[in-house]
C-alpha cells in the first residue's frame, strides 16, 4: 500500500491484528484482537528497489506467533534490495535475533518508562519513535548512546518537550 508518510514509499500490512489497545493508536478503529498474516503478500516488494517500507503499522509485533514472526522475518532478510522499519514498544522479541542490514527496528517511545525497556539494545539499526509524547520524556539515554535517527509526530509538536527532542538529534523524520 502506498504510504501517506513522505518518508516511507510504502506500508506493508501483512499481519494485521494487536492485543495492545494503546488509546492513542492510529490504527485501533481498524485492528481486532484477532492477529492473522497474510501470507499473500509476503514477497510483495521482491520486484521494487531502494524502497523505505513501514511494517505492519496495524499490529505490535509483540503479539505475532512464532511463525508469523518468522515469515515476515525470512521475508526481510532475503530481500535485501528495499529497507524495512518495524515498530515496537517490546524491544526484548529481538535480543536473540540477527538482524538483517536493510531492517531497522524502531523502539516507540510514549514516555519515560519505554526508555527503560531499550537498556543494552541501541545499536546502528536502531531508530526511536517518539510518538505520542505523553509526558516530558528524559532523552539522555538515549543520546549517550549515539542515536541519531528519530521520528516525532508532527501532532505532538506542541507537547511536553517535542522542541528539545526534535533540537537534540541529527536526523529528525516528522511524521
Amino acid at each position: 500500500m502506498k504510504s501517506k508518510i513522505a518518508f516511507f514509499d510504502y506500508f506493508w500490512n501483512i499481519i494485521i491484528g494487536c492485543k495492545e489497545h494503546c488509546n492513542y493508536c492510529i490504527a485501533k478503529k481498524h485492528i481486532t484482537d484477532n492477529i492473522v498474516i497474510n501470507k499473500g503478500l509476503l514477497n510483495i516488494y521482491d520486484d521494487y528497489e531502494n524502497m523505505n517500507i513501514f511494517v505492519n503499522p496495524y499490529s505490535e509485533p509483540y503479539y505475532w506467533n512464532s511463525d508469523q514472526f518468522q515469515c515476515v522475518y525470512e521475508s526481510i532478510k532475503n530481500n535485501t534490495k528495499n529497507n524495512y522499519w518495524l515498530f515496537t514498544k517490546y524491544p526484548n522479541i529481538f535480543d536473540n535475533i540477527i538482524i538483517p542490514k536493510n531492517f531497522k527496528i524502531t523502539y516507540s517511545i510514549t514516555c519515560n518508562s519505554d526508555i527503560k525497556k531499550i537498556y543494552n539494545r541501541l545499536n546502528k539499526n536502531t531508530w526511536i519513535s517518539f510518538s505520542p509524547i505523553l509526558e516530558n520524556i528524559d532523552i539522555t539515554y538515549i543520546l549517550n548512546n549515539n542515536i541519531e535517527d528519530i521520528f516525532l509526530c508532527k501532532r505532538d509538536y506542541n507537547k511536553y518537550n517535542y522542541n528539545e527532542i526534535k533540537q537534540s538529534f541529527n536526523n529528525v523524520i516528522e511524521v
